[in-house]
């Protein structure tokens, strides 16, 4: 609405606000169609088909809208072609060259293909019956001027009822209706008729029956909504249509239909890609659309490379449907050709590379999301190659560049190059970060990171200790933190420094208690004093000195342990707002 408002103030031309609005919401196929009709109304034909093409590839060849429109171009440039024939000849309607007949029945092909194409990627979606009757007008248009086009013609319009009524599509009874009068009008096609009826009779049955449930899938679910980021708390519209589209995409996965598994991955990625184009800022969709890619395609792989092996060669018709597949992966197959991979390709590697393309899509979106830029160097990482190593590196090397304050990033970062290319390198991943570290814009994590990764992964403790050692030179507030000391004091111990270790207990809980008076008032504790918290700070504290007892002196240290954590500040503080919590949530859940 702001921009409508916005508009309407700057007076903007139609063409203008439209792009703008686009802009703001690429996936919405509905405002795409918009600024198409808007240039065909003024002629521009070329500039709308190419914001056609463009428009299929920013919704993933998954607008039903778009679809539409496509067919409707392709009836157009058909339909004229057939005029200017119609002019050169003199205006006849039988044709004597029997080339001309044949362009035209080339043309009749290409239109199709591309109808095919269409259906291909949309023709299972529930809502996709206008485009099997665009594709049944578009046939029963053309020429019926010999007995050889009226039976290419009857032919195809045979086979689209027949691939259209097994589908459970919305108005599916009324297609099963028009193919019956359509095998009853033919002539002398009682028998035959008859034959094709009971074959089919069959499969539109089962979906029918299956139409009540798709039907419930679909309900609730806002397949033209504009595509917003989400708030926090989630409203309860956005949560419900997170929800809704979770169950139709867990529906079509279980495959209740019993489709054939290349007809199966066409079904759910245009589910998918629908999805992703309406809520395409929540990064739980993506990684689930990653996941199923990555996981459905090396399944197929497998299957491919078993069946080469035992003498399929791979070159029949199961080959040929498979490289149609992956060459019309909507926006996947088109993003992975742009990555480098070959979408047709039925290798391991192509077929992670259409995961790799969802992630990729999904980061120009979310680019700051680190659960997407580490769940895609996992992808790259697990190919084991060296061209995935160096894919996985640069995402890496992205991520940090994109959330250099994130101790995670850099941590995972480290230990990635540590995994691939030793401790050395890894040491210098920890030094980049100097500058950041020392103006506090790091924090513990990554130390704690680094000392755990030379203490256990590089066995060196003595450079863990130093590590442990200038965190605290460095920010003495670390001593705030409970997994920090806690970590510290194990490295301590295992070196038997029990004296180092006593200090640093002693340290860390008299800063706890300074904490907490310098707080009051102020921040929550659970902020001040993070997680695990002073008290198992305490315990561990009391654990290390009944481990540790040796004289009748210890007995009483542990004592007067005993008594200074019931006295602490920290203790009594924390506990005092973990009950609230806990009420809190009580309440909550009551009410």
């Amino acid at each position: 609405s702001s921009l409508i408002k916005e508009v309407q103030k700057a007076k903007w031309k139609v063409r203008d606000a439209l792009r703008c609005f686009i802009a703001q919401y690429p996936t919405s196929g509905r405002h795409w169609r918009m600024l198409i009709e808007y240039e065909l109304r003024r002629g521009h034909y070329e500039r709308a088909d190419r914001l056609l093409a463009q428009a299929m590839l920013a919704t993933g060849h998954a607008s039903l809208e778009l679809w539409d429109l496509q067919f409707l171009r392709v009836t157009d440039k058909y339909e004229e072609s057939v005029e200017k024939r119609k002019k050169a000849t003199g205006g006849g309607d039988k044709y004597a060259d029997i080339t001309v007949e044949s362009e035209e029945r080339h043309e009749q092909e290409q239109a199709s293909a591309m109808y095919d194409r269409g259906l291909m990627h949309v023709g299972g979606d529930f809502k996709a019956l206008k485009l099997w009757r665009s594709y049944m007008k578009f046939v029963k248009d053309w020429p019926q001027r010999t007995q050889a086009e009226k039976d290419r013609q009857r032919d195809k319009l045979r086979s689209i009822h027949q691939r259209a009524l097994c589908i459970p599509i919305d108005g599916v009874e009324d297609v099963w209706r028009d193919y019956e009068q359509f095998e009853r009008s033919i002539e002398g096609n009682e028998t035959l008729g008859g034959k094709l009826l009971d074959k089919h009779r069959g499969l539109f049955n089962s979906a029918r029956q299956m139409l009540p449930r798709r039907r419930a899938q679909w309900e609730g679910v806002d397949v033209l909504r504009l595509a917003r980021p989400p708030t926090a708390p989630l409203e309860h519209d956005d949560r419900e249509q997170v929800r809704g589209w979770k169950r139709r995409l867990a529906f079509e996965s279980e495959n209740f239909e019993r489709l054939e598994r290349d007809e199966l991955r066409v079904r759910v990625r245009h589910s998918y890609e629908q999805c992703v184009a309406c809520l395409r800022f929540y990064p739980e969709i993506w990684l689930e659309y990653a996941m199923w890619e990555a996981r459905h395609e090396s399944a197929s792989s497998v299957q491919q490379q078993a069946a080469a092996s035992s003498g399929g060669g791979g070159g029949g018709p199961a080959s040929s449907s498979m490289n149609d597949d992956m060459a019309g992966a909507s926006a996947g197959a088109a993003a992975a050709a742009a990555v480098g991979a070959e979408a047709g390709s039925l290798s391991i590697v192509s077929s992670v590379s259409l995961a790799e393309a969802v992630y990729r899509r999904a980061l120009t979106v979310l680019p700051e999301c680190t659960v997407l830029h580490l769940a895609l160097a996992e992808l790259l990482e697990a190919r084991g190659t060296q061209v995935g190593l160096s894919g996985a590196r640069r995402v890496y090397a992205s991520l940090v560049k994109t959330v250099p304050s994130s101790d995670m990033a850099w941590a995972l970062y480290q230990r990635f190059v540590r995994r691939t290319e030793g401790k050395a390198a890894a040491r210098q991943v920890f030094a980049l970060t100097q500058t950041a570290r020392s103006r506090g814009e790091l924090g513990r994590h990554l130390y704690l990171s680094h000392a755990l990764l030379e203490w256990h992964a590089n066995a060196e403790p003595t450079i863990a200790l130093k590590v442990f050692q200038q965190a605290v030179r460095r920010h003495p507030h670390f001593l705030h933190c409970s997994d920090f000391v806690l970590s510290y004091a194990e490295l301590l111990v295992s070196r038997q420094d029990v004296r180092d270790a006593r200090s640093l207990y002693e340290r860390a809980t008299a800063a706890m208690d300074h904490a907490v008076d310098a707080a009051a008032g102020g921040a929550p504790l659970a902020t001040t004093l993070p997680q695990p918290g002073p008290k198992a700070l305490w315990l561990a504290y009391m654990r290390f000195e009944v481990l540790h007892a040796s004289c009748p002196r210890d007995s009483a240290r542990l004592r007067d342990l005993e008594v200074r954590m019931q006295a602490s500040r920290a203790v009594r503080e924390s506990g005092r707002e973990e009950g609230a919590l806990r009420r809190g949530r009580g309440g909550g859940g009551s009410g």
